[in-house]
């Protein structure tokens, strides 16, 4: 019997020898990709109200035209406003140029060959509900300020219609942007990173877009992940619907919070859309925020101010409303997220664009990043005001999004692909983790294993092995501390690092995994 009880000590020796090979060779699975992703400023790039990315559009041996577009969910094409939609525009031509970011004249570009119809064979069915059908195509050299140009490739140009801003970079689960971007090369998948910086008077930030990646400089928490899910939005374009858990309204001065919207009310959804500035509510909603306390001291609707506003917000004498802040709790997959939009992102002195096209502040009135009309087809829009403290990563060939609380950092921007994590940074990923706690796991049993072998041989020599009692092993991981933001989300590491050292080992490269599995483990930081 005790020569049995020796060959299954020895024996399960080599199995934990076996063991820790396979656990340490899928942890070292090397992180690779043939691209690096390309990091792009979100800012006024026509140093007016044009927020967006600047671009360049133009034909082989023409002077290209620089217009301003604003990424957007709600259509996958890529649409630039036509100079017709100025031109008609009684005069104003300085004020209707800058506020829609600069238009496309295609009668400069002799190369330019108009068609009726795109060649993608998408429908935008949304924009056509709105605006009309675009009826204008053509292939371009596109060019993204600092980056790169897509050669033939297709826009559609926009000659009528009054429901838009600024033209659209299309960036919906069909995008052809990003289709081309990968198609020519310049990305491996369908991803980007989406950090919108802030248009406070009071703290203005620039904003980056990744393609083929994130930045990790401005994500200050643990991703929340989330379902790409077309369901219930009533025939609006919403890739990035969220379920509200709740949103509070805290007012400063008597530190009091108001329930807004909870889980019971009527369709608790949100669509979270990069092109829009401001909140966008459904009339029911509206009167409910009027009601609690926002409605005193407000302008009429009906009047309209010296200057062009793009997207009015509800307005008020300076002076009203009071501060306050929005308690904000959506429902993840794994956990919910939270965040608060603080008063500086919600009111700011009315601002826009005079006859000269020019910016301009007008002090004597305070607007409010709340859209003053009634949202389209009765759908909750999370607009620029609400990613001013988010940060949105998207991984369409994954079918997931993931949201974390955005950093307020002015530093450079710091891409790295989904599933690997920058040599530079203190912060692992999860393949990483999970390959460091299956190995230290691996070492410390062979350890124990070789310890219980020698006492094993001794107490058989000294004829002692019925006094020996076996005592079982506890393994305490730790995963230092990074970083100084408070976080939102408190996912445990060691939970996840075991679920992620469960997974088989796999000849696919990191950058093919789930974004999920690759920064869902952020270590939450204090």
């Amino acid at each position: 019997m005790v020569d049995n009880i020796l060959y299954s000590i020895i024996a399960a020796a080599l199995v934990g020898v076996v063991v820790i090979v396979p656990t340490a060779s899928c942890a070292k699975l090397p992180c690779s990709t043939s691209s690096t992703p390309v990091c792009l400023n979100l800012q006024n790039c026509t140093n007016v109200d044009a927020w967006g990315l600047q671009v360049e559009v133009g034909t082989k041996g023409q002077a290209r035209q620089k217009i301003c577009l604003v990424p957007s969910t709600v259509i996958n094409a890529t649409y630039a406003l036509g100079s017709e939609i100025c031109n008609n525009d009684n005069g104003l031509n300085k004020t209707c140029q800058a506020s829609h970011g600069g238009t496309f004249d295609r009668s400069l570009l002799a190369g330019f060959a108009s068609r009726s119809a795109s060649l993608k064979g998408g429908v935008e069915g949304f924009w056509d509900d709105l605006n009309g059908p675009v009826e204008t195509f053509g292939d371009v050299e596109f060019a993204v300020a600092g980056f790169t140009q897509l050669k033939d490739y297709e826009i559609g140009v926009v000659t009528n219609g009054t429901k838009f801003n600024l033209g659209q970079l299309g960036l919906g689960p069909k995008s052809s942007f990003l289709q081309a971007l990968k198609d020519q090369g310049f990305i491996d998948r369908l991803v980007f990173g989406f950090d919108a910086g802030s248009q406070s008077p009071y703290n203005p930030r620039p904003g980056h877009m990744v393609l083929g990646g994130y930045d990790q400089s401005r994500v200050a928490g643990n991703f929340a992940e989330f379902d790409i899910n077309y369901e219930d939005t009533e025939f609006r374009p919403c890739p990035f619907r969220v379920e509200i858990q709740k949103i509070d309204v805290l007012f400063e001065k008597t530190m009091k919070t108001t329930a807004f919207i909870d889980m019971e009310s009527r369709n608790p959804y949100a669509c979270i859309e990069p092109y829009d500035n401001l909140f966008r509510f459904p009339s029911g909603r509206l009167a409910s925020l009027e009601s609690i306390g926002l409605g005193q001291g407000r302008v009429s609707s009906d009047w309209l101010p010296n200057l062009q506003v793009n997207e009015p917000g509800w307005r008020y004498k300076a002076g009203n409303p009071g501060a306050f802040s929005l308690d904000i709790v959506l429902n993840g997959l794994d956990e919910d997220f939270k965040i608060v939009i603080p008063n500086e992102e919600l009111a700011h002195p009315l601002r826009g664009i005079d006859n000269n096209g020019t910016w301009a502040v007008d002090r004597n009135y305070t607007e409010l990043n709340i859209f003053q009309e009634s949202a389209v087809r009765n759908t909750i829009v999370l607009g620029k005001a609400f990613l001013s403290q988010v940060y949105l990563a998207v991984d369409y060939e994954a079918g997931k999004f993931y949201l974390a609380a955005s950093s307020p950092s002015t530093a450079g921007c710091n891409p790295v692909p989904f599933g690997c994590s920058n040599n530079h940074s203190k912060k692992k990923d999860s393949i990483t983790v999970a390959g460091y706690v299956g190995l230290a796991f691996g070492m410390i049993s062979f350890l124990v294993l070789g310890i219980l072998l020698g006492l094993g041989i001794w107490f058989w020599k000294s004829g002692r092995l019925d006094r020996y009692r076996r005592r079982g092993v506890n393994i305490t991981e730790r995963v230092p501390d990074f970083g100084t933001y408070t976080q939102q989300n408190t996912k445990d590491m060691r939970v996840l690092a075991r679920q992620a050292s469960l997974r088989p080992c796999s000849n696919e490269s990191p950058d093919r995994q789930t974004f999920g599995s690759a920064i869902g483990l952020r270590r939450t930081m204090s």
